[in-house]
């Protein structure tokens, strides 16, 4: 299993598109992401609820930046070992380095 936490620098790619460097900003299981405003905590479309289903055991969020002026982020979701974005697309994360991008 890779081993993930904040600040590990890590490289990200997925089918059709090229890689990129990011950094993990956040790192935790599905019970301790904070509540999304705007969502219900009950309901089959609670963020919870949907990660259990699908059976996320991590949630990483991770920025990157897309040009000089723009940093952007995203989570991954660590499922069965491996990891996805939140259109279920899988991703390959590479650990490349700590602290800073």
């Amino acid at each position: 299993m890779l081993n993930l936490q904040a600040n590990t620098k890590v490289r990200v790619s997925a089918a059709g598109q090229g890689p990129v460097i990011g950094r993990v900003e956040d790192i935790r299981p599905p019970a301790e992401v904070p509540d999304l405003a705007g969502f219900s905590d009950r309901g089959e479309f609670a963020p919870r609820q949907i990660m259990r289903v699908w059976g996320v055991t991590r949630v990483a969020m991770i920025c990157y930046r897309a040009n000089p002026e723009l940093e952007l982020m995203f989570a991954a979701l660590a499922v069965d070992g491996e990891w996805y974005d939140l259109e279920r697309q899988h991703l390959t994360i590479e650990v490349v380095g700590h602290e800073g991008m």
